[in-house]
Protein backbone atom coordinates (compact mmCIF):
# COMPACT_ATOMS: atom_id res chain seq x y z
CA UNK A 1 0.00 0.00 0.00
CA UNK A 2 1.11 3.25 -0.91
CA UNK A 3 1.05 5.77 1.86
CA UNK A 4 1.50 9.11 -0.46
CA UNK A 5 -1.67 8.15 -2.88
CA UNK A 6 -4.64 10.04 -1.37
CA UNK A 7 -7.35 7.07 -1.22
CA UNK A 8 -10.28 6.99 -3.24
CA UNK A 9 -12.30 8.12 -0.15
CA UNK A 10 -10.22 11.56 0.26
CA UNK A 11 -10.07 12.45 -3.26
CA UNK A 12 -14.09 12.14 -3.39
CA UNK A 13 -14.08 14.23 -0.23
CA UNK A 14 -11.71 16.98 -2.25
CA UNK A 15 -13.96 17.09 -5.07
CA UNK A 16 -16.99 17.21 -3.02
CA UNK A 17 -15.58 20.28 -1.26
CA UNK A 18 -14.13 21.70 -4.48
CA UNK A 19 -18.11 21.69 -6.40
CA UNK A 20 -19.44 22.88 -2.85
CA UNK A 21 -17.07 26.06 -2.95
CA UNK A 22 -17.93 26.91 -7.00
CA UNK A 23 -22.03 26.57 -6.00
CA UNK A 24 -21.39 29.32 -3.56
CA UNK A 25 -19.63 31.40 -5.52
CA UNK A 26 -21.94 30.99 -8.42
CA UNK A 27 -24.93 31.87 -5.98
CA UNK A 28 -23.26 34.64 -4.46
CA UNK A 29 -22.27 35.86 -7.97
CA UNK A 30 -25.76 36.01 -9.20
CA UNK A 31 -26.98 37.52 -6.42
CA UNK A 32 -24.88 40.16 -6.25
CA UNK A 33 -25.96 40.95 -10.01
CA UNK A 34 -29.03 40.74 -9.50
CA UNK A 35 -29.46 43.39 -6.68
CA UNK A 36 -27.32 45.58 -8.14
CA UNK A 37 -28.97 45.57 -11.47
CA UNK A 38 -26.87 44.07 -13.65
CA UNK A 39 -27.48 42.88 -16.98
CA UNK A 40 -25.15 39.56 -16.29
CA UNK A 41 -27.37 36.35 -16.06
CA UNK A 42 -29.11 34.67 -18.13
CA UNK A 43 -32.79 35.83 -19.24
CA UNK A 44 -35.67 34.44 -21.32
CA UNK A 45 -37.76 36.01 -23.79
CA UNK A 46 -41.30 37.06 -22.63
CA UNK A 47 -42.81 39.54 -25.40
CA UNK A 48 -42.47 41.44 -28.21
CA UNK A 49 -43.45 44.71 -29.22
CA UNK A 50 -43.06 44.52 -33.31
CA UNK A 51 -46.24 43.32 -35.28
CA UNK A 52 -46.98 40.16 -36.40
CA UNK A 53 -43.13 38.90 -34.93
CA UNK A 54 -42.43 36.87 -31.72
CA UNK A 55 -39.00 35.73 -30.27
CA UNK A 56 -38.99 32.54 -27.92
CA UNK A 57 -35.86 32.01 -26.57
CA UNK A 58 -33.25 33.36 -24.44
CA UNK A 59 -29.91 34.76 -23.89
CA UNK A 60 -26.54 35.00 -21.46
CA UNK A 61 -24.85 38.03 -20.41
CA UNK A 62 -21.92 37.34 -19.23
CA UNK A 63 -19.10 39.52 -17.09
CA UNK A 64 -16.60 39.09 -19.59
CA UNK A 65 -18.50 41.11 -22.42
CA UNK A 66 -19.48 38.09 -24.08
CA UNK A 67 -23.50 36.89 -24.37
CA UNK A 68 -24.38 34.03 -25.82
CA UNK A 69 -28.37 34.03 -27.80
CA UNK A 70 -30.75 31.13 -28.10
CA UNK A 71 -33.78 31.98 -29.93
CA UNK A 72 -36.45 31.27 -32.24
CA UNK A 73 -38.14 33.89 -34.04
CA UNK A 74 -41.23 34.34 -36.37
CA UNK A 75 -42.69 37.45 -38.10
CA UNK A 76 -43.83 38.16 -41.86
CA UNK A 77 -40.65 36.95 -43.28
CA UNK A 78 -38.63 33.92 -43.38
CA UNK A 79 -36.43 33.54 -40.33
CA UNK A 80 -33.99 30.99 -39.83
CA UNK A 81 -35.26 27.70 -37.88
CA UNK A 82 -33.13 28.66 -34.37
CA UNK A 83 -30.44 31.24 -34.24
CA UNK A 84 -27.91 30.77 -31.86
CA UNK A 85 -24.19 32.05 -31.31
CA UNK A 86 -21.42 33.67 -28.59
CA UNK A 87 -21.40 37.98 -29.36
CA UNK A 88 -19.40 40.39 -28.07
CA UNK A 89 -21.01 43.30 -26.28
CA UNK A 90 -20.36 46.37 -24.58
CA UNK A 91 -22.35 48.74 -22.31
CA UNK A 92 -22.05 52.50 -22.38
CA UNK A 93 -24.82 54.01 -20.10
CA UNK A 94 -28.19 52.43 -21.37
CA UNK A 95 -26.49 51.36 -24.94
CA UNK A 96 -25.60 48.02 -25.53
CA UNK A 97 -22.85 47.67 -28.57
CA UNK A 98 -22.93 44.34 -30.33
CA UNK A 99 -21.38 42.27 -32.99
CA UNK A 100 -24.66 39.94 -33.35
CA UNK A 101 -26.23 40.74 -36.68
CA UNK A 102 -28.74 38.39 -36.75
CA UNK A 103 -31.75 40.84 -36.19
CA UNK A 104 -33.80 39.37 -34.21
CA UNK A 105 -33.67 39.60 -29.88
CA UNK A 106 -31.60 42.68 -29.82
CA UNK A 107 -31.72 46.08 -29.40
CA UNK A 108 -29.42 49.27 -29.50
CA UNK A 109 -30.83 50.42 -25.63
CA UNK A 110 -31.54 48.47 -22.34
CA UNK A 111 -33.45 49.01 -19.42
CA UNK A 112 -33.73 46.86 -16.08
CA UNK A 113 -36.79 47.17 -13.53
CA UNK A 114 -36.51 44.41 -11.06
CA UNK A 115 -36.44 41.20 -12.59
CA UNK A 116 -37.45 42.51 -16.13
CA UNK A 117 -35.28 43.18 -19.31
CA UNK A 118 -36.47 45.93 -22.04
CA UNK A 119 -34.92 45.88 -25.00
CA UNK A 120 -35.20 48.82 -27.32
CA UNK A 121 -34.26 51.52 -29.90
CA UNK A 122 -34.37 54.07 -27.92
CA UNK A 123 -32.88 55.15 -24.28
CA UNK A 124 -35.35 54.49 -21.47
CA UNK A 125 -35.25 57.97 -20.72
CA UNK A 126 -36.84 58.78 -24.14
CA UNK A 127 -39.93 56.83 -23.57
CA UNK A 128 -39.90 53.13 -22.65
CA UNK A 129 -42.76 52.50 -24.38
CA UNK A 130 -41.03 51.96 -27.45
CA UNK A 131 -39.50 48.78 -26.07
CA UNK A 132 -39.07 45.63 -28.50
CA UNK A 133 -38.45 43.09 -26.40
CA UNK A 134 -39.20 42.24 -22.59
CA UNK A 135 -37.63 39.64 -21.05
CA UNK A 136 -37.52 37.74 -17.64
CA UNK A 137 -34.76 36.73 -15.15
CA UNK A 138 -34.52 33.41 -14.90
CA UNK A 139 -33.75 32.16 -11.45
Amino acid sequence: MNRNRPSVNQAAGLLILIGFISACLIISVSAKDVQSGSIVGRWNYTDCNIKNTSVRGYITFKADGTFYIHIKARDDCPVKDVIKGVYLYKIDGEKITTNYTGGHGMAGYYHISGNTLFLSEIPYSDGMEHWKYKLERRK
